[in-house]
Protein backbone atom coordinates (compact mmCIF):
# COMPACT_ATOMS: atom_id res chain seq x y z
CA UNK A 1 0.00 0.00 0.00
CA UNK A 2 1.43 3.36 -1.02
CA UNK A 3 2.02 6.16 1.46
CA UNK A 4 -0.69 8.20 -0.26
CA UNK A 5 -3.23 5.37 0.11
CA UNK A 6 -2.30 4.90 3.77
CA UNK A 7 -2.85 8.59 4.40
CA UNK A 8 -6.31 8.46 2.80
CA UNK A 9 -7.31 5.41 4.85
CA UNK A 10 -6.04 6.92 8.10
CA UNK A 11 -7.68 10.26 7.31
CA UNK A 12 -11.01 8.60 6.54
CA UNK A 13 -10.84 6.61 9.77
CA UNK A 14 -10.16 9.70 11.83
CA UNK A 15 -13.00 11.57 10.14
CA UNK A 16 -15.38 8.70 10.91
CA UNK A 17 -14.32 8.62 14.56
CA UNK A 18 -14.76 12.38 14.88
CA UNK A 19 -18.19 12.16 13.24
CA UNK A 20 -19.38 9.41 15.58
CA UNK A 21 -18.05 11.24 18.63
CA UNK A 22 -19.75 14.46 17.50
CA UNK A 23 -23.07 12.65 16.97
CA UNK A 24 -23.14 11.10 20.42
CA UNK A 25 -21.77 14.24 22.00
CA UNK A 26 -24.47 16.43 20.51
CA UNK A 27 -27.33 13.94 20.89
CA UNK A 28 -29.72 15.04 23.60
CA UNK A 29 -30.14 12.57 26.49
CA UNK A 30 -33.32 10.52 26.24
CA UNK A 31 -35.61 11.35 29.22
CA UNK A 32 -36.96 7.78 29.02
CA UNK A 33 -33.56 6.15 29.49
CA UNK A 34 -33.45 3.74 32.45
CA UNK A 35 -30.60 2.17 34.32
CA UNK A 36 -30.71 -0.97 36.48
CA UNK A 37 -28.96 -0.42 39.80
CA UNK A 38 -28.76 -2.30 43.07
CA UNK A 39 -29.85 -0.80 46.37
CA UNK A 40 -29.56 -2.15 49.90
CA UNK A 41 -32.75 -2.62 51.92
CA UNK A 42 -32.55 -0.38 54.97
CA UNK A 43 -35.51 -1.57 57.07
CA UNK A 44 -37.79 -4.51 57.89
CA UNK A 45 -41.00 -2.95 56.56
CA UNK A 46 -41.30 -5.39 53.63
CA UNK A 47 -40.99 -8.64 55.59
CA UNK A 48 -41.24 -11.54 54.95
CA UNK A 49 -40.07 -10.84 51.38
CA UNK A 50 -37.22 -8.47 52.18
CA UNK A 51 -35.06 -8.00 55.22
CA UNK A 52 -32.59 -5.32 56.18
CA UNK A 53 -29.32 -5.72 54.28
CA UNK A 54 -30.83 -7.49 51.25
CA UNK A 55 -29.73 -6.32 47.80
CA UNK A 56 -32.52 -5.40 45.41
CA UNK A 57 -32.51 -4.45 41.74
CA UNK A 58 -34.21 -1.17 40.81
CA UNK A 59 -34.93 0.13 37.33
CA UNK A 60 -34.02 3.75 37.88
CA UNK A 61 -36.11 6.42 36.13
CA UNK A 62 -38.69 3.79 35.09
CA UNK A 63 -41.70 5.98 35.82
CA UNK A 64 -40.44 8.89 33.74
CA UNK A 65 -42.14 7.33 30.69
CA UNK A 66 -44.01 4.31 32.07
CA UNK A 67 -47.35 4.23 33.87
CA UNK A 68 -47.47 2.87 37.38
CA UNK A 69 -49.59 -0.21 38.16
CA UNK A 70 -51.29 -1.00 41.43
CA UNK A 71 -49.08 -3.44 43.29
CA UNK A 72 -45.77 -2.14 41.89
CA UNK A 73 -42.88 -1.99 44.31
CA UNK A 74 -41.60 1.57 44.23
CA UNK A 75 -38.19 2.73 45.44
CA UNK A 76 -38.23 6.29 46.73
CA UNK A 77 -36.42 8.55 49.13
CA UNK A 78 -37.59 11.27 51.47
CA UNK A 79 -34.56 13.34 50.50
CA UNK A 80 -31.90 14.80 52.73
CA UNK A 81 -29.38 12.17 51.65
CA UNK A 82 -31.54 9.30 52.88
CA UNK A 83 -31.18 6.00 51.02
CA UNK A 84 -34.13 4.76 48.89
CA UNK A 85 -36.81 2.68 50.57
CA UNK A 86 -39.18 0.23 48.91
CA UNK A 87 -42.94 0.35 49.42
CA UNK A 88 -46.03 -1.01 47.64
CA UNK A 89 -48.14 1.18 45.35
CA UNK A 90 -51.58 0.45 46.81
CA UNK A 91 -53.19 3.56 45.32
CA UNK A 92 -52.51 5.07 41.89
CA UNK A 93 -53.84 8.18 40.08
CA UNK A 94 -57.64 8.19 39.99
CA UNK A 95 -58.09 5.81 42.94
CA UNK A 96 -60.34 6.76 45.83
CA UNK A 97 -59.46 5.96 49.42
CA UNK A 98 -61.26 6.05 52.74
CA UNK A 99 -59.84 5.84 56.24
CA UNK A 100 -61.65 3.79 58.85
CA UNK A 101 -61.29 3.85 62.62
CA UNK A 102 -60.43 0.44 64.02
CA UNK A 103 -62.17 0.34 67.40
CA UNK A 104 -60.29 -2.84 68.28
CA UNK A 105 -56.80 -1.32 68.39
CA UNK A 106 -57.47 2.42 67.94
CA UNK A 107 -55.58 2.48 64.65
CA UNK A 108 -56.48 3.57 61.14
CA UNK A 109 -57.43 1.07 58.43
CA UNK A 110 -57.77 2.06 54.78
CA UNK A 111 -60.05 1.18 51.88
CA UNK A 112 -58.89 1.57 48.28
CA UNK A 113 -61.76 1.92 45.80
CA UNK A 114 -64.13 0.53 48.43
CA UNK A 115 -62.03 -2.54 49.28
CA UNK A 116 -60.36 -2.92 52.67
CA UNK A 117 -56.60 -3.13 52.16
CA UNK A 118 -55.01 -6.20 53.76
CA UNK A 119 -51.53 -7.69 53.90
CA UNK A 120 -49.94 -10.88 55.22
CA UNK A 121 -47.00 -10.32 57.53
CA UNK A 122 -46.89 -13.83 58.94
CA UNK A 123 -50.31 -14.30 60.50
CA UNK A 124 -52.48 -14.58 57.40
CA UNK A 125 -54.27 -11.76 55.58
CA UNK A 126 -55.29 -9.03 58.00
CA UNK A 127 -56.35 -5.38 57.64
CA UNK A 128 -53.41 -3.03 57.29
CA UNK A 129 -53.22 -0.40 60.02
CA UNK A 130 -51.22 2.69 60.86
CA UNK A 131 -51.12 5.66 63.22
CA UNK A 132 -53.58 6.18 66.03
CA UNK A 133 -57.17 7.38 65.95
CA UNK A 134 -56.22 9.93 68.60
CA UNK A 135 -54.37 11.89 65.90
CA UNK A 136 -55.81 13.17 62.62
CA UNK A 137 -54.10 11.23 59.78
CA UNK A 138 -51.97 13.12 57.27
CA UNK A 139 -53.87 11.56 54.35
CA UNK A 140 -56.93 13.74 54.91
CA UNK A 141 -57.72 17.36 55.65
CA UNK A 142 -56.67 18.47 59.15
CA UNK A 143 -60.17 19.87 59.73
CA UNK A 144 -61.89 17.45 62.16
CA UNK A 145 -65.23 17.98 60.38
CA UNK A 146 -63.95 16.99 56.93
CA UNK A 147 -64.56 13.52 55.51
CA UNK A 148 -61.99 10.76 55.96
CA UNK A 149 -61.80 10.24 52.22
CA UNK A 150 -59.69 11.36 49.31
CA UNK A 151 -58.92 10.86 45.64
CA UNK A 152 -55.47 10.57 44.11
CA UNK A 153 -54.77 13.20 41.50
CA UNK A 154 -52.48 13.06 38.49
CA UNK A 155 -49.04 11.78 39.46
CA UNK A 156 -50.06 10.99 43.05
CA UNK A 157 -49.60 7.58 44.68
CA UNK A 158 -50.16 5.88 48.02
CA UNK A 159 -47.18 3.81 49.09
CA UNK A 160 -47.58 1.41 52.01
CA UNK A 161 -45.30 -1.11 53.65
CA UNK A 162 -45.94 -4.85 53.86
CA UNK A 163 -45.79 -4.81 57.64
CA UNK A 164 -47.95 -2.42 59.68
CA UNK A 165 -47.98 0.05 61.35
CA UNK A 166 -46.33 1.59 58.32
CA UNK A 167 -42.79 2.78 58.89
CA UNK A 168 -42.19 5.85 56.71
CA UNK A 169 -45.04 5.12 54.31
CA UNK A 170 -48.28 6.92 53.37
CA UNK A 171 -49.60 6.53 56.90
CA UNK A 172 -46.80 8.83 58.04
CA UNK A 173 -45.76 10.87 55.00
CA UNK A 174 -49.10 11.09 53.17
CA UNK A 175 -49.46 11.01 49.38
CA UNK A 176 -46.32 10.98 47.27
CA UNK A 177 -45.60 12.37 43.82
CA UNK A 178 -44.51 9.68 41.38
CA UNK A 179 -41.92 11.98 39.84
CA UNK A 180 -40.09 11.90 43.18
CA UNK A 181 -39.60 8.14 42.98
CA UNK A 182 -36.20 6.58 42.46
CA UNK A 183 -37.51 3.77 40.26
CA UNK A 184 -39.36 0.47 40.02
CA UNK A 185 -38.06 -2.31 42.28
CA UNK A 186 -37.83 -5.92 41.15
CA UNK A 187 -39.90 -8.27 43.31
CA UNK A 188 -37.89 -11.18 44.75
CA UNK A 189 -38.64 -14.83 44.03
CA UNK A 190 -40.05 -15.30 47.54
CA UNK A 191 -42.89 -12.92 46.66
CA UNK A 192 -44.01 -15.03 43.70
CA UNK A 193 -43.68 -18.25 45.69
CA UNK A 194 -45.97 -16.83 48.37
CA UNK A 195 -48.39 -15.60 45.72
CA UNK A 196 -48.56 -19.11 44.25
CA UNK A 197 -49.29 -20.62 47.66
CA UNK A 198 -52.12 -18.13 48.25
CA UNK A 199 -53.67 -19.00 44.90
CA UNK A 200 -53.50 -22.73 45.70
CA UNK A 201 -55.43 -22.13 48.92
CA UNK A 202 -58.36 -20.68 46.98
Amino acid sequence: MSDRTKSIVIGSGLALCVGVAAYFGLRKPDPCDTDTVKITVTDEAMRPFLKQGDALKVEQNYYACNAISRGDWVAYSLGGGLKPMVRIAVGIPGDEYELLESKEDQRWNIKINGELYQTDWGAGMRPYFFGTTKVRPVLVDSNPKSALTGRLGEGEVLLLAQVPPGFMDAGVTGKRLLRESFGKAEKPESFFENQKKEEEKK
